[in-house]
């Protein structure tokens, strides 16, 4: 295989366990707040927290080890994880407690996070700096694909009542995930990694954190769209519209990881992320605007182009110049970012709905992707730092 090969087993493979893990994620996410409710007995608040212990978990795990990814191996992580989230993934069968249900997912989000983590680290190491932009938007296919079937066999399951058949979706997809990691392949000696692991992790914190915070203030925009586009559509009597938002969105996901991400390896990042976010924004003034259905349509295609593309030069961008032993300790401190944008977001729109209503909302939201642009072109825009640093 040539140093610009991109398809090759171990990433077909790589991108199998991760869909399988993006459908647990997202099964688990839009189902476990209707189980708590309805199952449980709890009310809204408890029920998000449930929810939300998930991502605490999560971060948790990225965090705790982010840095040793290439210490034990990212094949070898991989699969242990997924493994022990299958063994977990029963536990939801055997209870219906609410502490008991928290602790399950703590453990279980703990999983989830050091999982995806250790197969983004294998990927992104085995991608060719020169086609990295290009690969991880094939890579992230996966993601688009898991985060439209997740969703939707979940919700149509929580509609009919069988939350038990959720938590077997979870276990088998979980299952599905370790199986496909299980044959990644042998990582490099534990010894022979050891030696070259950086102890120091403040020159990758000062290049990954400012497309970290890009990242953060773009998803917490988005979030809005993701938690409210429902109820929004209702208030506006365009639920059919509302209703098919995210299967145009993952579209242009499609569209953009496969089309507009083939040139980022070419270009850069700058003609590509400046153009699409200021087309998301756009969007984002549209959809609070929303003068007919067909707008909402028109919104969600540009917004999947924007978030599609912004999530995999993230990755790319944060990877970047580093040796593969501390690309891991990087995609854990972009990954915790985004993780953030889904716990900040929600909560802060919800106090803005209830203030100034739907419409505005996503006003408001379309300031706050404003504010991404600005942080981006002040801090990670090659062309306009190296204006900056001309004029010094």
């Amino acid at each position: 295989m040539g140093e610009n090969t991109i398809v090759t087993g171990r990433f077909i493979l790589a991108a199998a366990s991760c869909f399988f893990m993006t459908v647990v994620f997202f099964a688990h996410f839009s189902s476990i707040p209707s189980y708590s409710i309805t199952v449980l007995g709890t009310d809204a608040t408890v029920a998000g927290f449930v929810a939300g212990i998930f991502i605490v978990g999560d971060i948790a795990g990225r965090l705790l080890l982010g840095g040793h990814v290439w210490r034990f191996g990212p094949n070898r992580l991989c699969f242990l994880s997924m493994a022990a989230g299958t063994a977990i993934s029963i536990l939801y069968l055997l209870t219906e407690n609410v502490p008991a249900l928290c602790i399950i997912g703590l453990v279980h989000g703990f999983t989830y996070g050091v999982a995806e983590l250790a197969v983004f680290a294998r990927v992104t190491a085995d991608l060719s700096p020169s086609v990295r932009g290009r690969g991880l938007g094939y890579f992230t296919l996966s993601y688009s694909l898991a985060s439209a079937v997740g969703p939707l066999l979940s919700i149509h399951l929580v509609n009919v009542g069988l939350f038990r058949e959720i938590f077997l979706l979870g276990l088998v997809a979980s299952a599905a995930s370790a199986a496909c990691a299980l044959f990644l392949g042998q990582d490099a000696e534990r010894g022979q990694i050891r030696k070259t692991q950086t102890a120091d992790y403040r020159p990758i914190l000062r290049k990954t954190l400012p497309i970290s915070m890009v990242l953060l203030i773009f998803l917490i925009s988005y979030s809005g769209v993701l938690t409210f586009i429902a109820p929004y559509g209702i208030e506006l009597g365009m639920e059919t519209y509302t209703a098919v938002f995210f299967v145009v969105l993952s579209v242009a996901t499609v569209v953009s990881r496969l089309g507009i991400m083939r040139k980022y390896d070419t270009v850069g990042p700058d003609p590509i992320l400046i153009p699409l976010i200021v087309l998301y924004i756009l969007g984002m003034l549209l959809l609070g605007a929303a003068p007919f259905g067909e707008a909402i349509l028109v919104s969600a295609f540009v917004i999947g182009l924007a978030l599609a593309a912004l999530g995999s030069a993230g990755n790319v961008m944060a990877v970047e110049g580093l040796d593969i032993r501390d690309q891991g300790m990087a995609l854990a401190v972009v990954q915790v970012f985004i993780d953030l944008s889904y716990i900040v977001g929600p909560v802060a729109y919800g106090y803005a709905v209830s203030s100034v209503g739907y419409s505005e909302c996503y006003t408001v939201m379309a300031a706050v992707g404003l504010a991404a642009l600005l942080v981006y072109l002040l801090t990670c825009s090659p062309s306009v730092r190296g204006r900056m640093s001309g004029k010094r």
